[in-house]
């Protein structure tokens, strides 16, 4: 690794005439070498100029390591530009990892006291809790004292808290007042908000539902992460919903949005789609014991904060609870998002997404046990062998059979499909209906099992699409399955006694 230095830093001796601090560099660069030498010679502002000018890429190539480096060895030399630059740095990840709760005590250190940049900081991160307890009253103390110093953005956010009663009694004109001096001077975000006439939480508490665990969904609560890792695909399938947000001490429901979600189980953990106004947003994740861990699963969503103009956030994690109550079957969690443009997580969501579990209006049964031992229906070699198939969901089975239950999705449309059990045609020209057929299948140990809906017509709305109920050691799982001229899906199952 390189000398933290640098090689310029020798270019220089101790003698040249440029080090006097009269002299005027001619470059970036000569004055980039300068400060190098001088911070090698123990010099704390010369340190945090070269932490600058790596930072900015100032006479130099940016390397933020590096700057992190020279900024914190200005910081330990007693250089008070170095001290919130530090304290900047670990807040927002800058040559560092990011560090909240050392980013709030170094802007809580005596030495910035007095320093305009780190009290707005401190207000800013008390406001919305990062590295400290969220306290909205601090922060609005704080808040007011640097706008009265004429501090813009403080200005903005005294007349937000203001307006919302956050920290303070709620007070509309007096945050309007604050809110046209900040706007007077440019800021954007408070001719924004003098726009809306509402404040943010301004919905009522009436967000109750005696039906779930939960009662109350007026205030953000923290859901234990509790799935069962042994049966994640009892989740499958699609889910209708509200997807709550709050403010930033979670008192104060500020948006509430209908979902939908459809989940399933892989192998390499879940994976499936969120709508919302429209919008759908692909969901990747791989599950914990603690939760879980999402990649590459971006939601974008405009809001009154976002200048109008959808906003970037990352899905990062999620704890959820799964509860089976009469005929449904909830879905309530804490979902985590992160800003790589803001550098921060979001204000708290609560989601809370059900399906109804149909009820059973048939009895009639189809055992393919039985079935085996009657003549097997022969094959059409022209229809479902040769319509390739795409595996949905793999089930790893303990008891010697399943249960399967099909349903129309929703729309009766005269769907009709055919079965297909190990490359078996077990039924033919099964009518999907809101009762359900109902069909046991054997699962033969030492190989993979594979189920599959073969359409013979598309319905009035193609695909053919059916509705599963899955019933097995003493166990129940629901997903959509589908199939159309192309391509028809299947799901495996398995003994748990193989290791297939």
């Amino acid at each position: 690794m390189p000398h933290i230095y640098g090689q310029n830093s020798n270019t220089i001796t101790q003698k040249d005439h440029r080090l006097d601090k009269h002299y005027k560099p001619t470059s970036l660069e000569e004055a980039h070498a300068i400060c190098l030498l001088k911070a090698k010679n123990g010099d704390a502002k010369a340190m945090y100029d070269a932490g600058v000018h790596y930072r900015f890429g100032m006479g130099t190539a940016i390397d933020l390591t590096r700057a992190f480096e020279f900024i914190l060895r200005a910081a330990d030399n007693g250089n008070q530009d170095a001290l919130y630059m530090l304290g900047e740095m670990y807040k927002d990840g800058i040559g560092i990892k990011q560090d909240y709760t050392t980013a709030f005590a170094i802007f809580s250190k005596k030495a910035l006291r007095s320093d305009y940049r780190a009290n707005a900081t401190l207000a800013y991160m008390l406001y919305k809790g990062l590295g400290c307890k969220q306290n909205y009253a601090a922060a609005y103390n704080l808040f007011v004292t640097e706008a009265e110093n004429g501090n813009t953005s403080c200005m903005y956010y005294v007349g937000l808290c203001l307006k919302n009663g956050y920290g303070t009694t709620q007070n509309i004109k007096e945050a309007n007042k604050w809110l046209k001096k900040s706007a007077d001077k440019g800021d954007k975000q408070s001719i924004s908000e003098l726009a809306e006439k509402e404040p943010e939480n301004k919905w009522p508490a009436t967000h109750y539902d005696k039906n779930s665990f939960i009662k109350s969904y007026n205030k953000y609560q923290t859901i234990e992460h509790r799935l069962n890792l042994d049966s994640l695909d009892s989740i499958d399938g699609n889910y209708s919903g509200i997807l709550y947000k709050y403010d930033w001490s979670g008192n104060y429901v500020i948006e509430q949005n209908a979902v939908k979600l459809n989940l399933a189980h892989t192998e390499a953990g879940l994976q499936g789609t969120l709508q919302e106004d429209g919008e759908t947003f692909a969901l990747k994740a791989t599950i914990g014991a603690d939760g879980l861990r999402f990649t590459n699963s971006i939601y974008r969503k405009i809001d009154r904060y976002s200048g109008g103009k959808p906003e970037e956030w990352e899905i990062t994690g999620a704890q959820l609870q799964r509860i089976q109550e009469r005929d449904s079957i909830y879905i309530v969690g804490n979902i985590s998002m992160y800003s790589n443009d803001r550098r921060e997580p979001s204000k708290p969501y609560l989601l809370k997404i059900t399906y109804a579990i149909p009820k059973d209006t048939s009895k009639q049964v189809v055992d393919t046990g039985k079935l085996a031992k009657q003549p097997q229906i022969t094959p059409t070699q022209a229809n479902f062998t040769k319509r390739p198939t795409e595996k949905v969901a793999r089930y790893t089975v303990q008891g010697d059979s399943v249960e399967i239950r099909l349903f129309d999705d929703g729309v009766i449309d005269g769907d009709e499909v055919s079965i297909i059990y190990n490359n078996e045609k077990i039924a033919s020209k099964v009518a999907l209906k809101a009762s359900p057929y109902i069909i046991k299948i054997p699962i033969i140990k030492g190989q993979i099992n594979r189920f599959t809906i073969f359409a013979d017509n598309l319905g009035k709305i193609p695909p053919a699409t059916a509705f599963l109920r899955i019933v097995y050691d003493k166990k129940e799982a629901a997903l959509y399955i589908s199939s159309d001229f192309s391509k028809s899906d299947s799901i495996e199952f398995v003994s748990s006694s193989d290791h297939l």
